[in-house]
C-alpha cells in the first residue's frame, strides 16, 4: 500500500545504515577497478529493487515469491558455472 518511492527510500535507507557500521570492521582503500565494480553492483542492485516493487504492485506476492525463491537457485547454478 506504501508509494514505490518510499518503500526504495527505506530499503536503501536501512542497508546503508548496517553498511556503514560494517565499514568500522573491515575498511580498506579500494582501486579503481574495485570501485567500478561496486558502482556497477549497486546500480544493479537498484534496477532489481525498482522491479521487484513494481512486480510486487501488479502481481500478488503468492505469484512472485516462487521466482525470487528460483533466483537463489539460478545465482548458485551461475556462481558454479563462473
Amino acid at each position: 500500500s506504501e508509494p514505490n518511492q518510499r518503500i526504495m527510500f527505506y530499503y536503501f535507507a536501512i542497508a546503508s545504515f548496517f553498511s556503514f557500521f560494517s565499514l568500522f570492521w573491515s575498511w580498506k582503500p579500494l582501486a579503481f577497478f574495485s570501485v567500478l565494480l561496486l558502482i556497477g553492483v549497486g546500480f544493479f542492485a537498484f534496477l532489481y529493487q525498482v522491479f521487484l516493487t513494481q512486480g510486487y504492485k501488479k502481481a500478488s506476492p503468492s505469484k512472485i515469491s516462487p521466482l525470487i525463491y528460483f533466483a537463489v537457485i539460478l545465482s548458485a547454478f551461475f556462481d558454479w558455472l563462473i
